[in-house]
């Protein structure tokens, strides 16, 4: 009797064991790809099929800055050119929505894409180098360089008077020493600018609406040249390095006369500057009326 006991026992624990083990190989059969952890900075997933770049690596090899909170991580110059979402397929490149084929994972304190959606992403193909642990980027493409020829059939968004645009620069100088913060909010909520958001701000004061970003404001009203120049027009600057053959926007200011724009970078945030020399002279991109 015991010795028949002892084998049902042993029998029903074995037909467990098999039981569990397949549940255990149907689970991980079922489980979506994922990074897996290694020494390197890059991961592979368990499929062997894709390759996951820490996002920051990317930003180090533009040039950009990144700007990770909560479930949203950022990168670009001086605003957010592109943005992606922790856990989710939605992203945005440069103003546009778009849908990643993985969603982003995070590892630690670090967010990783996969290869092909960086491409994705940024719009230009992308790739790893193993051997010395860094991601490649193509060079992107130079849609952006007609901005730099003044174009007859563009207008203006809205006429101002010579009054009306005065008046506007006083108001934009009311934010002088106000900080600057890559990404800002709504300066209702933050208190802070990054770029495009000032010029977004200050131009809707006159109920003139611009889009968010320094990329898609250079899309807007009228090519000017320097000699053209006027209070109140947009001034575009490229992005030193990376950007700056590709002419993609990347900065901008509002020209304010006698060679002096108001804009906000760094340190003290809004603040005045020479056009005509210095370092902003060499990274003139292009110039815009929107009014």
């Amino acid at each position: 009797m015991s010795n028949s006991m002892s084998v049902r026992t042993l029998w029903i624990c074995s037909c467990v064991l098999v039981l569990c083990t397949s549940c255990g190989s149907r689970q991980s059969a079922d489980k979506s790809p994922s990074p897996t952890a290694s020494n390197s900075k890059a991961w592979s997933t368990d499929t062997g099929n894709a390759v996951w770049i820490p996002l920051d690596s990317a930003a180090d090899a533009m040039g950009l800055r990144i700007k990770d909170t909560s479930n949203t991580t950022q990168l670009g110059y001086t605003d957010a050119m592109y943005e992606i979402h922790e856990g989710q397929h939605r992203a945005r490149s440069k103003g546009l929505s778009l849908k990643l084929r993985h969603v982003p994972v995070r590892q630690g304190n670090r967010i990783y894409i996969t290869q092909e959606d960086l491409s994705t992403l940024l719009g230009t193909p992308t790739s790893w180098d193993k051997n010395t642990q860094k991601v490649q980027i193509q060079p992107f493409s130079s849609q952006e360089a007609q901005l730099l020829t003044p174009n007859a059939n563009d207008t203006p968004l809205r006429s101002l008077s010579a009054v009306d645009k005065e008046a506007l620069i006083a108001f934009a100088k009311r934010f002088l020493g106000v900080r600057y913060e890559f990404g800002s909010s709504p300066y209702e909520q933050s208190k802070t600018f990054d770029c495009s958001s000032f010029t977004q701000y200050v131009f809707k004061k006159y109920d003139i609406d611009l889009p968010r970003l320094a990329s898609q404001q250079a899309e807007l009203g009228t090519a000017v040249t320097r000699s053209e120049l006027q209070t109140g027009d947009l001034i575009f600057f490229t992005v030193p390095g990376r950007f700056k053959d590709d002419k993609i926007p990347g900065h901008v200011g509002i020209y304010i006369g006698d060679g002096k724009f108001i804009h906000t970078w760094g340190d003290p945030g809004v603040q005045i500057s020479d056009l005509d020399k210095g370092y902003w002279k060499g990274v003139i991109l292009s110039m815009r009326r929107v009014l």
